[in-house]
């Protein structure tokens, strides 16, 4: 029978094994590398308008599996639609943020937390971003479920987030999709024995709710309406 461990079990296993597996090479070298290897994936990256005379604005995300990048490039459209001179891309390809009046962030949750490309961007512009109108928004899979409980969990893990940035004009909790054909052998294996059943696989994205977050966005960064803290989904 398939061993099923809880999901805290599951996720100290995980950071305790991926840790063993990078220290110590203890399946060797080679073989470590493919386990943690994250299939290829093509994300979004997308110049919308070049209109000097537009305001600009980035959006820009840090995912794994293309779920939040797929986000991404609605949350742009949307934003395109209402006027704005949008850039899409993800946050390792950023060179700089001077350009830009307007800034959205947008960030996978993994290990119940914002992923380290995200936080590694805040912390290298962080004086940029200090200037900018920000908004933000995450995707995890607690929000599939988006009860009162789950929100005020997810709000936890952006803490980290949410300490290094100035006040947002809004933010937004999605939930996010599962892809295992998306995700490193070695994760794969960790999540067969995840008893919680929050890892199984699924879309669980409200695109109803993202474009309704992108149109309020025009909103907001227009100076049309007061602040929002929301959609949560």
């Amino acid at each position: 029978m398939e061993e099923t461990i809880s999901r805290r079990l599951f996720l100290k296993k995980a950071a305790i094994t991926a840790g063993v597996i990078g220290l110590t090479g203890i399946i060797g070298a080679d073989a470590g590398k493919r386990a943690l290897m994250e299939p290829e994936i093509e994300f979004p990256r997308k110049i919308i308008t070049k209109d000097d005379k537009m305001i600009r604005m980035l959006v820009t995300y840090a995912s794994k599996c293309g779920s939040t990048g797929e986000i991404a490039a609605v949350l742009g459209e949307e934003l395109s639609k209402g006027g704005f001179a949008v850039d899409i891309f993800p946050v390792d390809e950023i060179q700089t943020l001077k350009p830009y009046e307007f800034v959205v962030l947008g960030t996978a949750l993994r290990f119940e937390k914002p992923l380290n490309e995200m936080m590694n961007f805040i912390s290298k512009y962080k004086r940029d971003i200090s200037d900018k109108k920000i908004a933000y928004f995450s995707t995890g899979v607690y929000m599939r479920d988006p009860s009162i409980e789950n929100q005020n969990k997810t709000r936890k893990m952006l803490e980290p987030l949410k300490v290094s940035l100035p006040e947002p004009v809004s933010e937004a909790m999605f939930a996010g999709k599962v892809d295992y054909k998306k995700i490193a052998p070695f994760w794969r294996f960790l999540i067969s024995m995840d008893s919680s059943g929050l890892m199984r696989e699924g879309d669980w994205r409200d695109w109803q709710v993202i474009h309704t977050w992108g149109k309020q966005l025009v909103e907001q960064f227009s100076g049309k309406t007061t602040f929002y803290n929301g959609p949560i989904q």
